[in-house]
């Protein structure tokens, strides 16, 4: 992928460059599976992911063991984004999956140095936030990270105007076990 974010023949609006979190120590090789695991064509992904148990990828799933031992209080965001099926269907999956990687890149722009963001499907984003100071904290962050991702995007030449759905679930107040956190952010969502 490029580091930029910008597919290498496309322009878009609004463009930074986009910059993947470095991982914590001793986290090189879950890094290390999940981007191989992206250069994968997308179908192949959705399967990969959906036998994994359909739960939180493993470094999230790690990050939130060791919130839990340190007596952090952690939040987990789902950040879905809305017109992909429809964009999908109507434009092809090649340009669905710029759209997502594209997405996810504005997500990226706006993490902090504690937060962790991993891709669930083409659809779904986990956006995990540890150190989190107040607990009301929590809704701006998570609605600054969807501003910065919704607006409008190009590609092949057409605007696109993108918008996110989110859910939040709280760890351990919500959920200790972290698929059971995935779920009551899912549910939240809806």
């Amino acid at each position: 992928m490029n580091s930029n974010c910008t597919p290498p023949d496309e322009t878009i609006v609004h463009s930074v460059p986009c910059t993947e979190r470095k991982p914590l120590p001793g986290k090189a090789i879950a890094k290390v599976l999940s981007s191989l695991l992206r250069m994968l064509p997308r179908n192949w992904q959705r399967g990969l992911l959906r036998s994994v148990d359909n739960g939180l990828p493993e470094i999230l799933a790690d990050a939130l063991r060791q919130d839990l031992v340190n007596g952090k209080e952690t939040a987990l965001a789902i950040i879905r984004l809305a017109e992909f099926p429809t964009f999908s269907e109507g434009f092809g999956d090649h340009l669905g999956n710029q759209l997502s990687h594209l997405f996810q890149c504005r997500l990226r722009q706006g993490l902090r140095d504690s937060d962790l963001l991993e891709p669930l499907s083409e659809v779904e984003f986990a956006l995990l936030l540890s150190d989190v100071k107040q607990p009301a904290d929590i809704g701006a962050i998570v609605q600054r990270q969807m501003d910065r991702a919704t607006g409008l995007y190009r590609l092949k030449g057409q605007r696109f105007h993108v918008n996110a759905d989110a859910g939040v679930a709280m760890f351990p107040t919500d959920a200790v076990n972290p698929d059971d956190l995935l779920r009551y952010a899912r549910v939240a969502l809806r």
